[in-house]
């Protein structure tokens, strides 16, 4: 534990490694890709020893692994050694939980910034992708490089050239699941970040206007193919390449991701371009030194039984009476009277939960002729109601009803058209 809490605390001294971060928990509202794979201090810090033999008996099985071995060897004398080694294994009986979780498309824009002492101005644009095996993922490769390599790249030359950006870059992570591509500007002291953010998103956004040409998108290829290819020539580098694309489904894709760049057109980069590089599936990410960040109060948890230590319940309230509300009871106990001029009152007294009392008085404004076209003006009738008369005002009135405990609701009920309409105000707060 102290271990991986040692690591956690270097990774919190990058502002760059906690801006990803919280990107992508900006980014990812249901999907795991948003959550560190390191997990939260209090998760390191708390969890028990029975829950890590639970995952350990899980996941760290046969059936959920793989083996790569790269260089130069004798394979039937490395197969002997691996049969020796893993396949006295038994395999596990247990079943591999299925995942099923698909992050919905998102539908709007989204930021988040980071604050802290330290550093330089740092942004990136995130933007949701297809999964690592999808076809469009090589013209997603392509489509970073065009526009981040120096020199030629258009972030390059927009942000670095003019002086608004120190550097940039671009990744795509090509995941099992629908992944992300992350745009990014570093500035120098004493550069804007506010205009630096502008260039980063018109350039990035304004691939309509002003598409890649071939030029572009040949060159980015070029560069692409070279450097898998040096990465081929490294058993290093291939066996964890080949890690990577594994966990994607199959080992092949490391290849099929080759021949696919390859055959991508310049009109397939500028298609994935205007499908993914949209506001409503952008999260901006800021990180602003600051001297002196604002901070709200460390989270902590509360000791309940200790909040209730010392406390001692009120006198107990009246109860409500036993009462069958049948018609008949109803009935035999209601009085009825009538006061001048015509106001016909209906009584029931009955032992309510805390003496509440509650009334209900209907107002007969007319019948279906004379209130015709007269709709809107007692809609408008009803919502005034409580804001307020000629001698107090909308808050005065609130605050007398709150004061007398009580709760008023305005509502209308008319019979026109054939159709019953019974509209509420605001109630009064209060009990």
């Amino acid at each position: 534990m102290t271990v991986v809490r040692n690591e956690m605390e270097m990774g919190e001294n990058s502002p760059d490694g906690v801006l990803f971060e919280k990107t992508l928990a900006t980014m990812y509202q249901w999907h795991n890709y948003g959550k560190s794979t390191i997990g939260a201090r209090a998760d390191v810090e708390n969890v028990d020893i029975a829950r890590l033999q639970a995952f350990y008996r899980t996941y760290y099985q046969p059936d959920n692994a793989t083996l790569i071995v790269t260089g130069k060897f004798d394979p039937a004398k490395v197969m002997a050694w691996i049969r020796a080694d893993f396949g006295r294994i038994p395999a596990p009986k247990r079943a591999l939980p299925r995942l099923y979780t698909m992050e919905a498309v998102q539908d709007g824009e989204r930021s988040v910034t980071l604050r802290r002492q330290g550093g330089v101005p740092l942004l990136f644009a995130a933007y949701h992708i297809p999964p690592g095996a999808h076809p469009d993922f090589a013209a997603i490769e392509v489509l970073g490089r065009a526009l981040s390599e120096a020199p030629a790249g258009r972030l390059h030359k927009q942000l670095v050239e003019k002086s608004q950006a120190a550097s940039v870059f671009s990744f795509a992570a090509g995941l099992a699941d629908p992944g992300f591509m992350i745009y990014g500007a570093q500035l120098a002291p004493g550069q804007s970040p506010d205009a630096a953010r502008d260039s980063l998103l018109s350039t990035l956004e304004g691939l309509a206007q002003q598409p890649l040409s071939d030029e572009e998108v040949e060159r980015a290829k070029a560069r692409w193919l070279k450097d898998w290819e040096l990465r081929f020539s490294n058993p290093e580098t291939v066996g964890v390449a080949l890690s990577e694309v594994v966990a994607l489904g199959d080992w092949r894709l490391f290849f099929l991701q080759r021949d696919r760049v390859k055959a991508v057109t310049t009109a397939d980069v500028n298609r994935v371009a205007l499908e993914r590089l949209l506001p409503a599936n952008r999260t901006l990410a800021q990180y602003i030194p600051t001297d002196k960040p604002q901070r709200a109060p460390k989270p902590e948890a509360v000791d309940v039984a200790a909040q209730l230590k010392d406390f001692k319940g009120v006198a107990q309230i009246a109860k409500a009476e036993v009462f069958e509300a049948s018609p008949a009871n109803i009935d035999a106990r209601t009085r009825r009277f009538e006061l001048a001029p015509g106001l016909k009152v209906a009584l029931l007294p009955k032992g309510t939960r805390g003496d509440v009392v509650t009334a209900s008085l209907t107002l007969r404004l007319g019948d279906a002729d004379s209130l015709k076209g007269q709709e809107a003006v007692a809609e408008v009738l009803t919502q005034m109601l409580d804001k307020g008369t000629a001698n107090l005002t909308r808050q005065q009135v609130q605050d007398r009803l709150t004061a007398l405990k009580a709760e008023v609701q305005w509502g209308r009920r008319d019979r026109m058209g054939g159709a019953d309409h019974h509209d509420t105000g605001a109630p009064a707060r209060g009990h």
